[in-house]
């Protein structure tokens, strides 16, 4: 079997903040590397104006800004399946499934029925067939219509688009789903588990992403599950500098295993392009990675979990919250999320969680794996 690279970027939505820019224009070097590539576009492929109702935050870029994705520095293949795809409903579904048929970009994770959205994303790659699949912890299942789904993220669907992947005749199947709490450092147990059981199902890698933050990785039965690779050409929030940070993954491939693998770590500008860091921290990165990294081979307890980041991570969350509030139109609109806000705060999980992280700030010392201040410069 031939030796071959993989690109696979996270949060990616194909354009910059002023019209006309190149998104991937630091990180071509870096693409043109690799023989393939694949991200998770978190974007709705759309000139639709007309939004769903359930996503107070709309991604939406034009379907004229395609040729970013097919460029030389752009993607062979991509995933769909996460909490912004639906953003324009149904018809912005078929939208972005149109846009990327006609650029011939391979696609997974989001479809018109149930059997289309687990359809693997499939690529030839020096003659080797490489399968992508895609789920979401976050919003799975049928929403906004009768015609579109986003799998959620079990073992059911899983097996299900991992057979048809083999089926097709793929040697590689690449496990990308859209998983994990919000600014947390480290997998929940939950999350650990499921990408232990994607493994077991036969996944060869697992790629995960949504958390905006980078996670370490663990290696299970020899396979990689690169817990989440962070923002990647993505817009910035006002919550801190060190949240424009990330890093895509270099995956080299031979006798259809990984043989070895780089974490390029980047910098999100202003224009929100990636811009890789400098050799220096670059060194300083790895090291911090392996920190997030050593924990895992361990596994990871809820106890050990929210000592860690469990308090930093409820904190996130509810400034979620705040935010979906305060951009919500109308009093009827803030009613709404405030009813949903209510209804999340008191449920029995989030009431664990809260009583979990009160008992970690009370009697541990609190310990936050925030990334080092210089990728922040």
């Amino acid at each position: 079997m031939s030796r071959f690279t993989i690109f696979i970027a996270g949060d990616t939505m194909a354009r910059t903040s002023e019209e006309g820019g190149n998104p991937f224009e630091y990180v071509a070097g870096i693409r043109g590397e690799c023989d393939a590539a694949f991200c998770n576009l978190e974007t709705v492929l759309t000139e639709r104006r007309e939004r769903a109702p359930h996503s107070q935050i709309h991604l939406r870029t034009s379907s004229q800004l395609i040729s970013h994705l097919t460029g030389p520095d752009g993607f062979d293949a991509v995933g769909l399946a996460n909490n912004h795809i639906l953003d324009y409903g149904a018809a912005g579904v078929g939208d972005t499934i149109a846009s990327l048929d006609g650029a011939r970009i391979a696609h997974t994770g989001a479809g018109l029925t149930s059997d289309e959205s687990l359809s693997p994303a499939i690529i030839v790659v020096k003659g080797v067939k490489v399968a992508f699949i895609g789920m979401a912890m976050t919003t799975g299942g049928q929403m906004d219509g009768p015609d579109t789904f986003v799998p959620a993220l079990n073992m059911e669907n899983a097996r299900r688009s991992i057979e048809s992947a083999r089926e097709a005749g793929a040697s590689i199947v690449i496990c990308s789903p859209h998983w994990g709490v919000e600014f947390a450092y480290f997998p929940s147990p939950k999350q650990q588990a499921l990408g232990r059981a994607l493994i077991d199902a036969g996944a060869d890698v697992v790629a995960g992403h949504h958390p905006h933050v980078v996670q370490g990785v663990e290696v299970y039965r020899n396979k990689h599950i690169f817990c989440s690779l962070g923002y990647f050409n993505f817009f910035q929030s006002s919550t801190g500098e060190r949240w424009r940070f990330g890093a895509a993954l270099k995956l080299e491939f031979e006798n259809a295993s990984v043989s070895s693998y780089d974490m390029l770590p980047i910098r999100i500008n202003d224009n929100y392009q990636p811009v890789p860091l400098g050799p220096d921290k670059q060194e300083r990165f790895r090291e911090w990675f392996d920190e997030l990294s050593k924990p895992l081979a361990a596994g990871i307890s809820w106890q050990w979990w929210m000592r860690r980041v469990g308090g930093a991570a409820y904190r996130n969350r509810l400034s979620g919250w705040a935010k979906s509030i305060a951009l919500a139109r109308g009093p009827a609109q803030k009613l709404k999320m405030l009813g949903r806000f209510a209804a999340w705060l008191f449920a029995p999980g989030s009431l664990r969680w809260a009583f979990a992280v009160l008992k970690s700030l009370l009697f541990h010392r609190r310990q936050r794996y925030f990334p080092p201040e210089e990728f922040s410069r």
